[in-house]
């Protein structure tokens, strides 16, 4: 069990503030669900930066842009994947190909 100020977290439980009591993600006090669902959530800072050295080395199920392939965003985070895969491993072909004429 973990205890941060108002917060309480065991294994499969989260209290806030003593009002509303969360098993699995649902609140069992309705009138606190909007209290709860409400609260910001952390965000990842710089993830437009993530994986600039290489695009195409990001997985195709990541959720979050920008992608080599031109897909939209829906789809990286839903599938299909097949195609995303296909369009990489094409926009990986040619960068080798462009790569050996240059050397």
């Amino acid at each position: 069990m973990a205890r941060n100020g108002n917060l309480t977290i065991t294994r499969h439980r989260i209290s806030v503030t003593g009002n509303c009591t969360m098993k699995w993600g649902r609140c069992k006090r309705p009138e606190n669900r909007p209290y709860v669902e409400s609260q910001v959530r952390p965000h990842k800072v710089g993830l437009d930066r993530d994986f600039s050295s290489d695009l195409l080395d990001k997985p195709v199920n990541t959720a979050y842009g920008p992608y080599a392939d031109g897909f939209p965003e829906e789809q990286h985070k839903y599938g299909p994947f097949a195609p995303i895969r296909a369009e990489i491993a094409r926009l990986k072909a040619e960068k080798d190909k462009t790569q050996d004429k240059a050397r």
